[in-house]
């Protein structure tokens, strides 16, 4: 008689972190993780040829009703929004939110530190949470996540959190530390969620403006220059409408003569990320 064994790998915290090593990667959230073989499923199991026997799928039992039980049945939470989190000096925490339709760009000097899901009932990372993440640059290649660290973890009680540290590649201000880079980062398994979530963005440092102005346009341009110079010298971002947060692009708070420098800098290199698809072709 043949062996059935099945794997099961068990999380056993409700915060997780994982090292990625580059290319598209997966986060199961596991600080403390153990392989296990599931004696529920063992080789008394198993027919001749290794299937496993029919007790393995008996029909749920019935509720209080007399009614079958079915997970079509039960309530769950969906995604409502995304957010790209930043800290901007006193100010404090500052997101710009991302669209479904993937035109959002990052263009602060902060980059992509947190990623802030918010459901519309209450969620909880789970065994099967797992983040998995796909890039392409402008030379066609996925980015270099090796040495980065992403914690998956519950924020309030309706919100899921994903972090990475250092922040992903193409907000850096050295030359070639800040090539545009386009990502996709899903997030299924999530406890008490009923579908799983995706976003899709670039990252482009200094694109501050673009139509509509609280998404840019996957560039760095005369306009986005102009635009910032024409509001500098705004002492706090605060009292201003979320979309104004992007002019800040070195995250102190204020719109200042270094965010008009850096945006000019990066107009005069072509900066564009427009036409990048993930994963590579």
């Amino acid at each position: 008689m043949s062996a059935c064994l099945r794997i099961v790998v068990t999380c056993l915290t409700v915060a997780c972190s994982f090292t990625l090593a580059g290319g598209p990667e997966e986060n199961r959230g596991m600080n403390d993780v153990r392989d296990r073989v599931d004696p529920a499923v063992g080789a008394a199991d198993c027919t001749h040829d290794g299937s496993l026997d029919e007790s393995e799928f008996a029909e749920a039992p019935p509720d209080s009703n007399g009614e079958e039980v079915s997970d079509e049945d039960e309530p769950g939470a969906l995604a409502v929004s995304w957010e790209s989190v930043a800290g901007h000096g006193a100010v404090g925490r500052l997101g710009l939110v991302l669209p479904a339709d993937g035109s959002f760009t990052e263009p602060r000097h902060a980059g992509v530190t947190e990623l802030v899901v918010t459901y519309d009932a209450e969620v909880t990372v789970a065994d099967e949470t797992v983040v998995t993440i796909d890039s392409c640059d402008v030379h066609g290649e996925p980015a270099d996540l090796s040495g980065i660290t992403m914690d998956v973890w519950q924020g309030a009680p309706d919100e899921m959190v994903i972090s990475f540290t250092p922040a992903l590649p193409g907000s850096g201000l050295a030359p070639g530390t800040h090539d545009p880079v386009r990502y996709r980062v899903e997030l299924t398994g999530v406890g008490g969620a009923v579908a799983d979530t995706s976003r899709e963005f670039t990252v482009v440092l200094g694109d501050v403006f673009g139509f509509p102005i609280w998404t840019g346009d996957a560039r760095v341009t005369a306009a986005d220059h102009g635009f910032v110079r024409g509001i500098q010298d705004v002492d706090s971002v605060d009292p201003w409408p979320p979309s104004y947060y992007r002019l800040d692009v070195f995250t102190d708070g204020r719109i200042s003569a270094a965010d008009v420098a850096l945006v000019r800098s990066h107009a005069a290199e072509h900066l564009n990320g427009q036409g990048l698809v993930v994963p590579c072709p």
